[in-house]
């Protein structure tokens, strides 16, 4: 799923529009983050969220899972899927039809509200850490 995100992040970084890909696993390393943006060819910023901070305040819940906040970082103006690529768990489909957060993203560029605010991701859950 780096794919349609770096070419998202290509169409909009000069806009404005600031990407950040979080890892809400416990146990991920700089190490192992910085070999995912190696292999992935990821160009915007990576990040470890080992204590659920971030997934907690969006209400994240699978990855991957797209958050598209407000310039004020206090409203969600789109959450959901990247793209309509999975029907559901392991189902590819062979055509991509909806682009949700590419559709979000020029909505929000252009200043216009968004006109699919949430759809449901489909991925693997994350799992949730009691912290202590």
């Amino acid at each position: 799923m780096t794919l349609p995100l770096r070419q998202l992040h290509e169409q909009y970084a000069a806009r404005g529009v600031k990407f950040v890909g979080v890892f809400p696993a416990a146990d991920i390393s700089p190490v192992a983050i910085g070999k995912f943006a190696k292999t992935y060819q990821v160009p915007f910023t990576l990040q470890a969220d080992p204590g659920q901070q971030l997934t907690r305040r969006w209400h994240a819940t699978v990855t991957p899972e797209a958050v598209v906040v407000a310039a004020d970082g206090r409203r969600v103006l789109y959450q959901g899927r990247l793209d309509d690529s999975y029907a559901g768990l392991g189902q590819r489909r062979t055509v991509v039809t909806h682009h949700e957060l590419a559709d979000a993203l020029a909505a929000v560029v252009a200043g216009r509200p968004v006109a699919v605010p949430k759809t449901e991701p489909v991925g693997c859950f994350i799992e949730a850490r009691v912290l202590k």
